[in-house]
């Protein structure tokens, strides 16, 4: 065996391998030889989408470097090996400074070494505002990541997406523009306090605490998380606690009926189960209402265009994107147990891939209806007679067929499972391609509402048709290794 020359170097190796950090460390590449080299004048709007994306791009760090110390850290070698841990922390605290931290200084000098467009204002950004921001996000994505609760990760999201509100949008120019320091300085403390805390949880880690076998799936994918098998699927589903077994369905798996020659829909349901949705179909739609009403409540524009912004334009690029981010984001974690469950009484192979791609759409088609249904209620309890036109059946129209299509494209990109960066950007991809067309379809002349063409939307469902008829052939060839 070789022998360990230096310790903290070969930690530092691990950060080099997985594709999530050569995704964030590409990404990170991207967006500093972009900002030296594309030097055209921006305006307003260019200003707060560099910051925007930057910072989005930064405080991801927080979630990655927390996922892979967490991989490291919660194993038997981390309690069994002599100084194990420092090196490991030392490691993730640095890569976290230069990777987030810093990346976030250099977002904040280029910006005011950017010209600006003539008769643009420049947005006001002070490095300690937005490195405040950057690392409230990223602490608040690191703990996510660790905890794996449902419960802490909605309450961020929520906390997240009220800062639309005009309040929220009031308070985040402040931190910005450093006009408050004091509030700067706490959001800064606290957020480093909340890393430390989470440096000091990974110290001390062991098999008796609670988190400790919460992984995501892209992270451990020897651990059985998503099996038709209820013994496994219970364990997995109540781990996280009482709330997240309740959302997963878990009391559903401890007594499953016999399936061997069940029809085909009460097998699909049977597979259903084992993806591991349970109740977060209802429950998706269940959550943007409330949200969709606070964002109303304090938009104190009360003008028509604002109006038809958040109670027909966002709903609807809400039930464009947002199902398929619900249930996708966990069929990859079905791979490393199709062979296995493959070998179970099935009439053949294509009847076995038919059940799976059945229940992923019908878990992907509930997930529409039910945030459909819930992003709307706005709209059904201020301006009915909105909802109850052609328009809106236009607009239903078109994200249902957008769902035809990301299921399509999302099923054929699924067979290539050593390649993770194809999975990835074709998901993105898809779901950009997606809004921006039910945007444009929206946008009609001169800052009015448009009508969705029903021909775009029998167009876009037909190429969804043909994508997932062209990976169920392939998926036919595939080996389910």
């Amino acid at each position: 065996m070789r022998p360990l020359t230096n310790r903290y170097a070969q930690v530092a190796l691990t950060y080099t391998r997985p594709w999530y950090m050569r995704l964030w460390a590409a990404f990170i590449g991207w967006f500093v030889l972009a900002s030296l080299i594309f030097s055209r004048k921006a305006d307003y709007g260019g200003q707060i989408a560099y910051l925007t994306v930057g910072g989005t791009i930064a405080a991801w760090g927080g979630a990655i470097i927390a996922g892979h110390a967490k991989e490291q850290l919660a194993d038997a070698r981390a309690r069994l090996t002599p100084g194990f841990r420092a090196p490991h922390l030392i490691v993730a605290a640095l890569v976290f400074i230069a990777g987030a931290i810093g990346f976030s200084a250099f977002i904040v000098f280029r910006l005011h070494q950017s010209p600006l467009a003539p008769g643009w204002p420049a947005v006001s950004t002070t490095s300690s505002g937005f490195i405040a921001l950057v690392l409230l996000a990223a602490a608040a994505m690191a703990w996510s990541t660790h905890l794996q609760s449902a419960t802490f990760i909605f309450t961020s999201i929520v906390a997240g997406v009220s800062l639309v509100a005009p309040a929220g949008q009031t308070l985040l120019s402040i931190v910005l523009a450093g006009r408050e320091p004091a509030l700067n300085g706490a959001i800064i403390a606290v957020s480093s306090a909340a890393l430390a805390a989470l440096g000091w949880r990974l110290a001390v880690m062991h098999e008796g605490m609670g988190e400790y076998w919460r992984m995501e799936g892209v992270r451990a994918p020897q651990r059985v998380q998503m099996t038709g098998d209820q013994r496994y699927r219970r364990v997995a589903a109540a781990e996280t606690g009482p709330f997240n077994a309740f959302l997963h369905g878990a009391d559903r798996l401890e007594n499953l009926r016999n399936v061997f020659a069940a029809p085909f829909w009460a097998r699909v349901r049977h597979w259903r189960r084992g993806i591991g949705m349970g109740r977060m179909n209802w429950l998706s739609g269940v959550m943007f209402a409330p949200f969709l009403l606070v964002v109303h409540y304090f938009d104190s524009h009360k003008l028509k265009d604002s109006e038809w912004f958040l109670l027909i334009v966002m709903p609807a690029l809400l039930s464009m994107t947002m199902p398929l981010l619900f249930t996708a984001m966990i069929w990859p974690q079905r791979w490393h147990l199709l062979a296995s469950e493959f070998l179970r009484p099935v009439a053949s192979r294509g009847r076995f891939l038919r059940e799976q791609g059945a229940a992923m759409a019908s878990d992907l088609a509930i997930t529409w209806a039910a945030l459909t249904a819930g992003a709307f209620v706005p709209a059904l309890l201020f301006h009915p007679a909105w909802l109850f036109s052609a328009f809106i059946v236009r607009i239903l129209l078109l994200t249902a067929a957008g769902q035809v299509w990301l299921f399509g494209v999302s099923v054929w990109a699924l067979r290539h499972r050593a390649w993770r960066w194809l999975g990835f950007f074709t998901f993105i991809g898809s779901l950009m391609a997606m809004g921006i067309l039910a945007a444009r379809q929206m946008d009609g002349p001169k800052g009015t509402v448009g009508r969705p063409s029903p021909l775009i939307a029998t167009a876009v469902a037909l190429t969804g048709v043909v994508i997932a008829w062209d990976a169920q052939r392939r998926w036919l060839r595939t080996d389910l290794d």
